[in-house]
């Protein structure tokens, strides 16, 4: 719990510093807001893909950050589970996916509404092991993570008139955010992930 703890402090200090995650976001807002205050209206999907988006830019900054800073390896060698750090960054996912619903919700959506965080919750950890095992296996790419992320939500995104029970959305995304953490904490294990962050 201490080390867990650790985590969250680090990750709420190095998203606050994140120069590049919140121009990010002030940019999406700004283009947001200037196309609501002109009247002219876009598929909701394509907000909840911006939220995505910025959700999964976060995740990728701070597995960047990690390798980079060589904190990833720290951690590991401490006897840190690496589910740990994977879950520390899946709780800031979770509440800056929340923060940026809530007022989409009320202003620009009206196909979803706040119950939908019922499913969107166990979405934005769906998107945290999503990002973090793209990051992996492009190689701390920006582009491809992004690219590979954005196509499989969007996909995913896609199927969701097809499931129109909250609940079960809530019990699939559940499973499939439990599977994608599961995974990069697996490759987070691995020799060469660990051979690549020791060589930076």
């Amino acid at each position: 719990m201490n080390y867990f703890l650790i985590l969250l402090k680090k990750e709420l200090i190095e998203c606050m510093q994140n120069k590049k995650f919140w121009s990010f976001v002030i940019f999406v807002i700004s283009a947001v807001a200037a196309i609501f205050f002109a009247k002219r209206k876009l598929p909701e999907q394509v907000y909840l893909i911006l939220i995505v988006m910025l959700v999964s830019q976060y995740v990728f900054d701070s597995c960047y950050n990690d390798i980079r800073s060589g904190g990833a390896l720290f951690f590991l060698n401490i006897q840190c589970g690496s589910m740990h750090i994977i879950a520390a960054k899946a709780v800031y996912a979770l509440i800056i996916g929340t923060l940026l619903f809530i007022p989409a919700a009320a202003f620009l959506l009206k196909e979803f509404g706040y119950a939908d965080l019922i499913w969107l919750l166990p979405f934005f950890a769906f998107v945290t092991g999503l990002t973090y095992n793209a990051a992996i296996l492009t190689k701390k790419s920006d582009l491809l993570t992004s690219l590979v992320t954005s196509v499989l939500t969007l996909g995913f995104l896609q199927l969701l008139p097809y499931i129109p029970s909250l609940f079960l959305r809530f019990v699939i995304l559940c499973f499939l955010s439990c599977l994608t953490i599961m995974l990069a904490s697996k490759l987070s294990k691995t020799i060469k992930y660990r051979t690549e962050i020791s060589a930076l």
